[in-house]
Parts: structure tokens; sequence; C-alpha cells
């Protein structure tokens, strides 16, 4: 029963993965790419949107996530400890329904399923972790994920901060650089907690290389201020 039921995660998510890549070249989009949609926006943010790792890390993703089916349909007829069908469950389906759901133009905002995308990531990513793993289970299950939440959780920092400082914009007493302040420090201290935590360097070197990028981007940048300069500096 144990196997059938792995057979069929691993079809359903197959399936699942295929979807998505085929609504990439339907839709030539990529996932979450037009979340921003606030009539405020902080210096992060306007630097964020034209990020090269935008289009580089869904590139790797992709690629990312069929290495682990392959290493998903490899396990398919196994168990035990190592069982990475087991481990992630339903989990993968859910999050290709909402990245699915950001490729479809509906009347509904992308944060939900930016949201969505978020939770599934981190049940998947607490699900699959294990100190014992053998490098076959790191490579083929715990890496991709930790690259796939350690881009998602930076997306979800720069629109979740600009949502919520936009409806509230009248109560909050932040400027630009603030928010920006803000939204770094966030960023910093989650890819920190992974580390520390975890010892997730592929988690981690994401969010470096991103603040790498936005250091560099920021140089040039007519708003950008010592304070922004030295807190992305202190980050990396």
């Amino acid at each position: 029963m144990g196997q059938m039921k792995n057979r069929v995660l691993t079809v359903i998510n197959i399936i699942a993965l295929l979807s998505l890549v085929a609504l990439f070249f339907i839709t030539k989009s990529l996932p979450f790419s037009s979340a921003h949609e606030g009539i405020s926006s902080s210096i992060f943010s306007d630097i964020f949107e034209t990020l090269s790792i935008n289009i580089i890390v869904w590139s790797i993703i992709y690629p990312l996530l069929f290495l682990f089916s392959i290493y998903q349909i490899a396990m398919s007829s196994k168990g035990g400890g190592e069982d990475p069908i087991g481990k992630v469950g339903i989990w993968f389906f859910v999050a290709a329904l909402a990245i699915g759901f950001s490729f479809i133009k509906i009347e509904i905002s992308l944060l939900i399923p930016l949201l969505v995308l978020l939770v599934s990531l981190v049940i998947l990513y607490l699900r699959v972790q294990q100190k014992d793993a053998s490098l076959g289970y790191r490579i083929g299950t715990i890496f991709p994920f930790s690259v796939f939440l350690g881009w998602i959780s930076i997306v979800s920092v720069n629109e979740f901060t600009l949502y919520i400082y936009n409806t509230f914009t009248s109560y909050i007493p932040f400027s630009r650089g603030t928010l920006t302040l803000i939204s770094l420090s966030i960023v910093v201290v989650i890819n920190f907690l992974a580390v520390l935590i975890y010892g997730d360097i592929w988690f981690s070197l994401v969010g470096v290389w991103t603040l790498v990028e936005f250091y560099f981007k920021l140089s040039h940048h007519v708003e950008g201020d010592q304070e922004i300069h030295r807190l992305t500096l202190a980050g990396i």
C-alpha cells in the first residue's frame, strides 16, 4: 500500500512540474514577476525588480525540481527513513498549484498564491530535513527545496512588506529608506537562521547573491544612502 501511494504521488508531482513548464512557455513569464502592484515602494523593491537573479534563479529552480523528480522516481520503490515522496507528500503539488495561479490572470491578489507557496515550501523544507541523510538524499531532495525556499522567502519579504506599507501607509510613518532597511533586515535574519539552525549554506547563498547584486545596483541608485549600504554589506 505504501509503495502504491508513493507511486501515485510521484506521478502527480511529475505531472504538476511538467504543467508548470508548459505554462511558462505558453505565458512566457516568470512566476510572481508582476506581483508588485503597490502605489508606494521602497528602494529595495525598485531595485529588486531589475535584479538579474529574478531570471537566473528560476532557470536554476526548474532543473533542480526535475532533479528532485528523477530522484523520487529512483526512490519510489523504496521505503525507510529516506523516503522523499513520503516526506514531501502532497505539498509539492500544493506548491505547484500556487505557482500555476501566478501564471493565470484571475481576479485575485497574487499575494494569495504567493502566501500558499511560501507556507507549502516552509512545510516541505521542515519535513525533508534529516541530519544523517545520505549524499543522494541531500542532493536530490534537500538541495532543491533549500534553493527554492531561499528565493521565495526573499520574494515574499519584498511583496508582503510592500503590501503592509501600502495598506497601512497612513498609519505607518515609514520613509522609503526605512522600509528598505526593514526589508533587508528581515532577509538577513531569515538567511542567518537557516545557517544557524540547519547549517543550510545553499539557502543562504541565494540571499547573499541577491544582496551582492542589490549592493552594486544600489551604488548607482539616486536614493541610495550610507545606512542601506552598510546594512547590505553587513548582511553579505
